[in-house]
């Protein structure tokens, strides 16, 4: 369970990054609309407000689609991996922390974005002069290069897990396992011979 535990925060946290670059990447389309609104009087806290509520909102409607995901392919886990996993619905804890991670998630990831979106200046944007918006490129650089560590690590070790599963399954033990006796109890048995 630590296991998915961890492949399943390595995802979110590739999810994270990947959304800060797109939105980033996409700032360029959204700038007219920055200048615009700028120069009919937003100031920044009021641009930082609406781009963080549709990074959360980002969230929490890819949280339901999550779900839904997770109810229909739990079945097939389950069969596939011999478990019996559930979903708690009944445990407000469990709704708790999803909402929570929800918005935590869309807070963390619309920072930056809000931010780099809010900062452009309105007459440059206007003019069509996007020069001063090319701002940050070392942290996008440095997000796509841990984003891509993330990536090869996770496949090295599917990889490892791969093939270390392989070599346990087809490992020869040195004996016939269907060929033992299995005596449970065996102290009883010793006093009942006595």
């Amino acid at each position: 369970e630590k296991i998915l535990f961890f492949i399943g925060l390595f995802l979110i946290t590739l999810a994270v990054v990947n959304f800060m670059n797109l939105s980033t990447a996409y700032s360029l389309k959204r700038a007219k609309e920055v200048g615009i609104r700028k120069t009919l009087g937003s100031n920044n806290v009021g641009l930082i407000k609406q781009f963080l509520t549709e990074a959360i909102l980002m969230s929490i409607i890819s949280l339901i689609a999550a779900l839904f995901l997770a109810i229909l392919a739990l079945p097939f886990f389950n069969e596939l991996s011999a478990k019996t996993i559930s979903i708690p619905f009944s445990n407000p804890g469990f709704w708790a922390i999803l909402i929570f991670s929800a918005i935590f998630l869309g807070l963390l990831s619309g920072s930056y974005p809000s931010f780099f979106l809010s900062s452009f200046s309105p007459i440059k944007v206007l003019k069509g002069s996007l020069s001063g918006v090319s701002g940050g490129k070392s942290l996008r650089n440095s997000l796509v290069i841990f984003q891509f560590s993330i990536s090869i690590f996770l496949i090295l070790s599917t990889l490892v897990v791969y093939r270390q599963l392989n070599f346990i399954q087809n490992k020869d033990l040195g004996f016939q396992k269907n060929q033992l006796l299995i005596v449970d109890d065996l102290g009883s048995a010793q006093q009942k011979l006595n």
